[in-house]
């Protein structure tokens, strides 16, 4: 599918030439050094398929490094809707970009969530796509929601709290990264549990830099201090993935947390 930048929202993040202090890291505030520029075309698959999945776009995007966080990332989003996000991204063609979003990957989280889940224990599953995981515990008898933006389905938010949230693969998708701890620690019970997956830079930055693709939505790639700024305490389980909370006897994280990484994977040198 052709695409040109009369076709993309404005605003993009600024050129590399035009400095440093021009380009701010959205989760603490330092600037950002000039990292990488791609084109919006490239994709996490090209790392795995060892080609490229679309065709040339020919729209530059650039990612800079923080100096303070070290955080990964690319303003080229901030100002997309999520129409924008549904034209551009999450359409017809993302399977390629992604190809385990086909249920293959929903199906192992929810395996490694059946083996750990206490069955009295209430889910939500943040950023659940077309709400397979939700619905397959449901089906085992699981008190389990799911939330997406992109889905109508499960467009809104709930309500209440729940003792543990499942956050796959949505922080790199923000444009915002401050947004999201607010608003899970309200979605979360006191003493309840939040298993994240993100990947941390040292990995992202493997094979080509193959998770910092526009293609995929992919808006940057977290080191160990961006992640502690936003969740203080937070454990890493895996490079990959990531707690918050503590082992409880109604839950083992930690298990859970290594059965989630198995499931997610880490990238093209270790197994998607």
């Amino acid at each position: 599918m052709a695409q040109n930048l009369a076709q993309f929202p404005r605003d993009y993040s600024p050129a590399p030439h035009r400095g440093k202090g021009d380009c701010l890291c959205p989760v603490c505030g330092m600037p950002g050094l000039h990292y990488l520029s791609c084109d919006f075309s490239k994709s996490c698959n090209d790392a795995f398929a060892g080609e490229a999945q679309f065709p040339q776009a020919d729209i530059p995007v650039h990612y800079w490094r923080c100096i303070g966080c070290s955080y990964l990332f690319t303003r080229f989003f901030d100002h997309w809707t999520p129409e924008d996000y549904a034209r551009h991204i999450y359409n017809e063609a993302y399977l390629r970009a992604d190809p385990p979003a086909d249920g293959s990957r929903c199906r192992a989280l929810s395996d490694a969530l059946l083996n750990c889940l206490p069955r009295d224990c209430s889910f939500l599953d943040y950023g659940c796509g077309e709400g397979y995981v939700v619905e397959r515990l449901r089906r085992a008898g699981y008190d389990a929601e799911g939330y997406d933006p992109y889905f109508g389905d499960w467009a809104d938010v709930p309500e209440r709290r729940f003792d543990c949230i499942l956050c796959v693969e949505v922080l790199e998708h923000l444009a915002e990264p401050l947004a999201l701890p607010p608003i899970l620690e309200r979605l979360l019970k006191p003493g309840g549990t939040i298993i994240l997956t993100t990947l941390l830079t040292d990995y992202a930055t493997q094979s080509n830099n193959w998770y910092l693709s526009p293609r995929n939505g992919h808006v940057g790639a977290h080191s160990e201090k961006s992640l502690a700024m936003l969740f203080p305490g937070i454990r890493h389980v895996s490079p990959a993935t990531h707690t918050i909370g503590d082992n409880n006897n109604a839950l083992d994280i930690d298990r859970l947390g290594r059965l989630v990484t198995t499931a997610v994977g880490t990238g093209p040198c270790h197994g998607q």
